[in-house]
């Protein structure tokens, strides 16, 4: 579909790219989380989720145990929820998934942990285990419980 405009682009079809080269990075691997699995939310006029495809990606993550990123900056864009969706952490907890980790992609200084009581919220509604990673080691943190 080169030079076509991407409002020619069935929007299904974009989410479908864009997740089937998600699945090809996780499956190649080299990382530790990933960020921003529904990132075409953001800028695509609906959201579509392809939960078979996006399953494969989950599976993946928690076999090659990799954690799923949590992040808020979605947020400062105007989109009203974290990244990722509610059903897209609970496929994730449905597929075995626990280690998240936290993110606000931060760019100025006063951007810093911006909304993380509600990422917080969200790792408390699906108890999720935080986690950073050092030298390719899983080190969790530990939760507040509120």
């Amino acid at each position: 579909m080169p030079g076509r405009s991407m409002d020619a682009w069935p929007i299904e079809q974009i989410y479908e790219l864009y997740y089937g080269e998600v699945l090809k990075a996780v499956q190649a691997g080299g990382f530790d989380s990933l960020a921003h699995i529904d990132f075409p939310k953001r800028y695509l006029p609906s959201k579509v989720e392809p939960v078979s495809l996006i399953e494969q990606i989950l599976c993946e993550l928690v076999r090659k145990h990799m954690a799923l990123e949590i992040n808020s900056s979605s947020f400062r864009r105007g989109y009203p929820e974290l990244h990722p969706s509610d059903a897209i952490c609970e496929l994730y907890l449905r597929n075995g998934g626990r280690y998240v980790t936290i993110g606000s992609d931060s760019h100025r200084r006063e951007q810093i942990g911006s909304n993380f009581d509600l990422i917080n919220e969200k790792i408390v509604k699906f108890n999720f285990q935080p986690v950073y990673y050092k030298n390719r080691r899983v080190i969790e943190i530990e939760r507040s419980k509120r």
